[in-house]
């Protein structure tokens, strides 16, 4: 049997898995990283290019009513989230949500799910 590795893979659904995992493990640890260190967790990308696969967790997050798990990922210099983050109301607030959310009480979405998710964004579905 053959093991995939992340680095073998080039889907923005699959990273976005990827990087789903290194968030709930932050939400449990009640902490932020910024773009930067996620690019040096997850071992690929661009800081400025971590939006394109944040997008699908941000999507599948609104479309099911869950805190938006990516908001744990900030600026380095300002702390905030990046300005593709549209968190209604008090961003401060959406982290906390993260924070206190059971994420691992829940089955991780899959590459499909986000696929879907940002498809239906896409076409104004969500």
């Amino acid at each position: 049997m053959v093991v995939t590795r992340f680095e073998d893979v080039h889907s923005r659904w699959t990273r976005a898995l990827q990087i789903w995992l290194v968030l709930l493990g932050k939400a449990h640890m009640r902490q932020t990283m910024t773009y930067t260190e996620l690019r040096d967790v997850v071992g690929f990308g661009t800081p400025v290019g971590m939006g394109y696969f944040l997008e699908p967790i941000l999507c599948y997050c609104r479309q099911h009513d869950l805190p938006p798990l990516s908001v744990l990922v900030v600026n380095q210099e300002t702390g905030m989230p990046g300005m593709g983050f549209a968190a209604s109301g008090d961003w401060h607030k959406a982290r906390e949500d993260v924070y206190r959310f059971n994420w691992y009480g829940i089955v991780p979405p899959s590459p499909e799910d986000f696929e879907q998710a940002t498809s239906m964004r896409e076409q104004g579905q969500a």
